[in-house]
């Protein structure tokens, strides 16, 4: 159906005939009436070509991102560049005008199709395309194949700004890059023996072509301001000092490092640094150059805590740098040595 009631309607008329069993405990899985509506997908036409007689407008969107569509025959509604959804049907090929026709996806394969049988003559390309419903079971199974990687994420708020809370993935985003052994194809072949009578030679020269950057003592930075804009999230503005005029990346991990122990802190309720905390996991990117002539705003969220039967507590982290410049996600530990112990409603 394209109506589905509420969460709450949905709970307050269960809610009376689950509580005459107490002794139970019910789980739900709502699936597309929580979610599916609330997510789109935005790509463009970026091909149209006529193949065996059937003519085709390439979406560069496809089975990568709505599996779904090949799998299970499941049907998105699609809009075009005019704001009005794409018919499909079996008769759409019928008549002089509009031959068979239908919007593929980028992918090298017949089951990568958008929408089948329907009219494309007023698709070009660089027109955009709009998949709706793609809220459910549409990212859990997106997939990089042949290459192909998210563009990211933007959400629209209820005042009608636009914000982007995830960057389009970059070619390191690849599952196989992470772990492909980049001189497995090496056409240098050496022995162990020789390998080591050159560590000597090649440690030296290294030295040379380290970063004075790196190396120096000279990155320092001051907050400026601190906000807690809500239990769990922060902003803050930052001066920072650099040899050079943009932020390193490890000078940037270093400033959002001691930030993340602030907020963890500062969201936990404390006034000040009694015990460690430290990462076991830390990502970052830094997609654009920023500039050190001028404070970096530096955006945190941070998630609830949860402590181990060992006593350690664990939180996650996720942080934005001028507006989506740079960012990243990282994990927190620590035990707390305190007199104070750890509230059940901070868990």
């Amino acid at each position: 159906p394209d109506e589905y009631p509420s969460l709450s309607t949905f709970t307050q008329t269960l809610a009376p005939v689950l509580s005459t069993h107490p002794q139970y405990e019910y789980w739900f899985e709502p699936g597309h009436a929580l979610v599916g509506n609330a997510v789109a997908l935005l790509g463009s036409i970026v091909a149209t070509k006529t193949t065996r007689g059937k003519s085709w407008a390439i979406a560069d969107i496809g089975f990568d991102q709505i599996m779904k569509i090949s799998l299970l025959g499941w049907q998105h509604p699609v809009k075009g560049p005019n704001g009005k959804r794409l018919v499909s049907s079996s008769t759409a090929s019928k008549g002089n005008h509009h031959p068979a026709a239908a919007i593929g996806g980028p992918l090298c394969f017949a089951g990568d199709t958008v929408l089948d049988h329907t009219n494309i003559s007023g698709l070009q390309k660089g027109d955009p395309l709009l998949i709706q419903h793609t809220g459910a079971y549409c990212g859990s199974c997106a997939n990089t194949f042949n290459g192909r990687r998210s563009g990211g994420t933007v959400v629209l708020r209820r005042d009608g700004t636009l914000q982007r809370v995830t960057p389009r993935a970059a070619l390191e985003a690849e599952p196989l890059m992470e772990f492909y052994d980049w001189g497995i194809m090496s056409q240098e072949q050496t022995s162990q023996q020789e390998n080591a009578a050159n560590t000597t030679a090649r440690l030296f020269e290294t030295c040379d072509l380290s970063s004075p950057v790196l190396t120096s003592t000279q990155e320092s930075f001051q907050y400026l301001s601190a906000h807690q804009l809500n239990p769990r999230e922060f902003q803050y503005r930052i001066a920072v000092q650099t040899p050079v005029p943009f932020l390193s990346l490890p000078f940037q991990n270093r400033l959002v490092a001691d930030a993340a122990i602030v907020s963890i802190l500062k969201s936990l309720g404390y006034t000040k640094k009694e015990f460690p905390i430290w990462g076991p996991n830390f990502k970052s990117f830094l997609h654009d150059k920023i500039v050190t002539s001028k404070p970096v705003d530096l955006h945190i969220l941070v998630s609830q805590v949860s402590r181990d039967a060992l006593g350690t507590s664990r939180c996650l982290l996720r942080f934005s740098l001028n507006q989506g410049a740079a960012g990243g996600s990282a994990s927190a530990c620590f035990q707390e040595i305190t007199s104070t112990p750890l509230p059940q409603s901070r868990l």
